[in-house]
């Protein structure tokens, strides 16, 4: 056994007719081969054809969103009230006596109109929301939303047509405690 070379056998050799894997080669082998080719080429052709489309612009792979069919705010005429609440406002809402409006406006939207008034208030935020939620109540208002907080609470609420939403505000101003607004919407 010194120095024994070993060849292999010619049963060990695959043939010229036998794959490296085992098994007899054909020219049926090529066919799958010719199969991977094909779909190859048909694959390059699809994404030609799309990046042609794409470039002339009849195929778009982004989601156009339309836009909002809302009025341009420049377009929504507005009328200023100063310092007295609209006359269609929300009649025997509670105010505080001399309270100075930092806004009252109406806005007219097509087939609605905006009343709104901002103001503050010597009552701290959950004052005005218990004063605010029993008027509502009182008057027999729908609240469809509420949310009560330290720093900041409101009430949305609808009466037949009309809907009007409150907002009450911890102040950062010293000479009032909180600050309310009140729109009303009138359709």
């Amino acid at each position: 056994m010194e120095n024994e070379t070993t060849t292999p056998s010619a049963a060990s050799v695959p043939s010229s007719k036998e794959s490296v894997f085992g098994g007899v080669s054909s020219a049926s082998s090529t066919v799958p081969t010719k199969k991977v080719g094909l779909l190859a080429l048909g694959i390059i052709f699809i994404l030609v054809c799309m990046v042609v489309v794409i470039k002339k612009g009849s195929l778009s792979l982004t989601t156009t969103v339309p836009a909002a069919t809302s009025t341009p705010k420049s377009s929504v005429p507005r009328k200023d009230f100063g310092q007295k609440v609209p006359d269609t406002f929300v009649k025997n809402i509670p105010l505080s006596e001399g309270v100075a409006f930092t806004q009252s406006y109406s806005l007219e939207y097509p087939e609605q109109k905006q009343y709104t008034i901002v103001f503050g208030s010597s009552k701290t935020v959950q004052e005005n929301y218990k004063m605010y939620d029993s008027f509502l109540k009182n008057e027999k208002w729908y609240i469809s939303n509420s949310q009560e907080g330290v720093q900041v609470s409101s009430l949305y609420a609808i009466y037949m047509t009309d809907t009007i939403n409150i907002t009450i505000n911890e102040s950062v101003s010293s000479s009032t405690k909180s600050q309310v607004s009140i729109s009303l919407l009138k359709k």
